[in-house]
């Protein structure tokens, strides 16, 4: 590969330092060579000409590319460099979702090669170990994900000069699924708001009349109900914490109502502490599976077939225990926020609507709408029907149907 020295420009006038331009793989790569002096950067253009050309012929080795830029080795500890990486982050769900990979990843290295102790020791052929023992017990999807983590953080440790390659750049992804999640039909819903009890029957109302997810309604406080301004504000999750405000459907204000009766309601306090203490601690799978199993309790899933039931079950008998993927099309509690969307949809609301009221977003759209206008949205809302209350079912197999 051609590598071409220039400097840099700056109103018309170039700067002392000297660069280096090249490509490799298809990318193309601007370095600085740190110097002022022609002959010094010749060298360095010499050396990154001989290192291209052993990484042609895939003989490039750590220490000779160290070797060939007169760099010392940095003695950077596997465990040290990933606390580092991470300390940018800063987002509670990310950190410990990146936590979480991360550990499980330096697990595997410290049970399997015990003699690997800095970065620069790993290979990728460790990484493609990893890979293997992930697909071994977790779905593709979840194995892209840890896979796309540990990639970011050694993409930094190369930014950084640390490593000369990436262990992981060589893992393809897996392909994966559509989800085939649907709404809750009319009589799903009367059999839910008939039997559902406590934290389940009101946030089945916070999901079905927000669009909220799981986690985000366990993590609503007093404070943010505006009883007056008839909405609820809070800030996802997901998204980087995108804020939302959302109008507050007749039906759900009288259910909040009722709970605030129960409670001191102090505009500090978190609607469901409990639930808020299990989020904040596990993330949102243990409340998600309760709800998995009281949908299966309802005989609107094949109890059997209810996710952590069957993890219950290998536990008592002593089994080992491995994540137990949930059939394709089942129900969740993620399905209200399905419901919600669809119903919006149907009844004819606009698709913008629709898309503010969830927290998605478009490109498309919003070069069309700036903004929304919340009378506008506060109608769609109301014009939502009433599913707390019992209900005439309605004709066997009538579903919310997706619109679009």
């Amino acid at each position: 590969s051609k590598v071409t020295l220039y400097r840099q420009k700056k109103d018309g006038k170039e700067l002392p330092t000297w660069w280096i331009y090249y490509r490799k793989d298809g990318k193309t790569f601007r370095k600085s060579t740190d110097t002022t002096s022609p002959e010094e950067a010749k060298k360095a253009r010499s050396q990154m000409e001989r290192l291209l050309a052993f990484n042609r012929r895939d003989e490039l080795t750590e220490d000779f590319y160290r070797a060939t830029r007169n760099l010392d080795r940095q003695e950077v500890g596997i465990k040290d460099f990933f606390t580092i990486a991470r300390a940018t982050v800063t987002h509670k769900s990310t950190v410990e979702a990146y936590k979480k990979t991360d550990q499980e990843f330096l697990a595997f290295l410290s049970s399997n090669f015990p003699k690997l102790t800095l970065l620069h020791e790993i290979h990728p052929t460790h990484a493609e170990a990893w890979h293997r023992s992930l697909l071994e017990r977790l779905r593709p999807r979840t194995v892209n994900k840890h896979i796309k983590i540990i990639r970011m953080a050694f993409k930094k440790a190369m930014k950084n000069g640390a490593i000369l390659r990436n262990p992981t750049e060589n893992i393809e992804m897996l392909k994966t699924e559509e989800s085939a999640r649907r709404p809750f039909t009319i009589d799903e819903l009367t059999v839910i708001c008939s039997e559902a009890k406590g934290f389940h029957r009101y946030s089945a109302g916070l999901g079905l009349y927000t669009g909220a997810r799981l986690g985000d309604i366990c993590l609503l406080k007093w404070r943010d109900i505006d009883w007056k301004r008839r909405s609820i504000s809070f800030k996802m999750q997901k998204r980087r914490g995108k804020p939302m405000e959302v109008p507050l459907h007749p039906a759900l204000k009288l259910l909040l109502k009722e709970l605030a009766d129960t409670t001191r309601a102090n505009p500090n306090d978190y609607l469901f502490p409990s639930q808020a203490i299990t989020y904040q601690k596990s993330g949102a799978a243990p409340l998600s599976a309760r709800w998995h199993d009281f949908l299966g309790k309802l005989k609107l899933l094949d109890h059997d077939q209810a996710f952590y039931r069957r993890r219950q079950r290998a536990r008592k008998a002593g089994k080992i225990v491995t994540p137990l993927p949930r059939a394709a099309g089942e129900l969740s509690f993620h399905s209200f926020r399905h419901t919600a969307i669809s119903m919006l949809k149907n009844l004819g609301a606009p698709q913008a609507v629709a898309m503010q009221i969830a927290g998605h977003e478009s490109a498309s759209i919003s070069k069309i709408y700036t903004h929304l206008d919340e009378d506008a949205e506060r109608r769609w809302i109301d014009a939502m029907p009433d599913l707390t209350k019992p209900m005439v079912p309605a004709k066997k197999g009538t579903e919310v149907l997706p619109a679009g």
